[in-house]
């Protein structure tokens, strides 16, 4: 796949996501897809992604988890890989006060 395929691809599997309902049968084919083919795909300093496609794809995954509540956030794929084996820890939840009042000078 070229490049331009690659951007016209996004494109138009960004424009379904946007378009039509969750429920509808493409959306439900492109998300299973995307979850194949995302799981596939795994960057760490040592293995770069230059694909345009994957790229694309790294970035929707990006905006996917943006939008997760902090609270469902799971471990990357690559975190051990990257960052060393992580050893489990409990969930902590407190709530914090920002007083927005107060600016840096």
């Amino acid at each position: 796949m070229t490049d331009a395929q690659a951007t016209a691809t996004t494109g138009t599997l960004t424009a379904v996501f946007q378009t039509l309902p969750a429920t509808h049968s493409a959306v439900r084919l492109a998300t299973a897809a995307f979850h194949a083919r995302i799981g596939t795909i795994l960057p760490t300093p040592a293995n770069g992604v230059s694909d345009a496609f994957e790229m694309g794809l790294i970035e929707a995954e990006a905006g996917i988890l943006a939008d997760t509540p902090s609270s469902e956030v799971v471990k990357h794929r690559t975190a051990d890989d990257v960052y060393g084996r992580l050893g489990s820890a409990q969930r902590v939840v407190q709530a914090v006060t920002v007083n927005t009042l107060y600016g840096r000078a």
